[in-house]
């Protein structure tokens, strides 16, 4: 998977390298999702942040209300005048609606942030599942051409094709044929693109592979 840093820095450079390989991979879809991926996650911070600061605030007032607790009792137990109890009531009422509030601040900012925090799950699947289309970028020599006879041989690998007195099978019929591969079932074990290996077929493979870890 490309790296979003680069698709972020250099965005018309990969586009012009995916237009290259004659893709169409949503760049842009790419730059969207991340550019409200990292919006939601400053949101989403600056909300903690305050959240915080009103669970901060709750402590602060829980102070001022003990005291006038405290306060309205004496007064009740040493028989206070009535203006005087009245007035600790008020104010005791009023520093409870306070703190009562003030609970409620962080309670509502974090269902903001729940609200926030699906939009960034989602966003994120969205994004990683467009990142996943993106392909590799080409090097720099790679030949440009919209399919692979533009493909440029520089050193030609291995002896001639020597010519046979008749036509030359491909492995997907002599393997069948010498009953060493069985693509069918392969298909039904694993799935597309899989086979079986039988017989002297499983027997060369082990071989080789046992050749190779000696070898090497």
């Amino acid at each position: 998977m490309l790296d979003i840093n680069l698709i972020r820095e250099k965005p018309e450079w990969v586009k012009e390298q995916v237009a290259k390989r004659n893709d169409n991979a949503p760049i842009d879809e790419i730059l969207a999702g991340d550019e409200r991926r990292r919006a939601i996650l400053q949101e989403v911070e600056g909300l903690r942040r305050q959240r915080n600061e009103a669970s901060k605030q709750i402590g602060q007032l829980m102070g001022p209300l003990k005291k006038l607790e405290a306060a309205l009792a004496r007064a009740e137990k040493e028989g206070e005048g009535e203006t005087a109890v009245n007035d600790l009531r008020t104010q005791l009422a009023t520093a409870e609606a306070n703190v009562e509030a003030a609970k409620d601040a962080p309670r509502l900012i974090g269902e903001q942030i729940a609200v926030l925090d699906e939009e960034l799950r989602e966003v994120e699947a969205t994004l990683r599942t467009n990142l996943s289309w993106v392909p590799n970028m080409p090097h720099e020599s790679t030949p440009i051409g919209p399919d692979e006879t533009y493909n440029v041989i520089h050193e030609p690998q291995g002896a001639p094709m020597p010519t046979f007195g008749f036509e030359p099978k491909p492995h997907w019929d002599l393997g069948p044929a010498l009953g060493i591969i069985d693509f069918e079932r392969g298909v039904k074990l694993s799935g597309s693109r899989f086979y079986v290996l039988r017989g002297w077929g499983a027997r060369l493979q082990r071989a080789v592979i046992q050749y190779m870890l000696n070898t090497h």
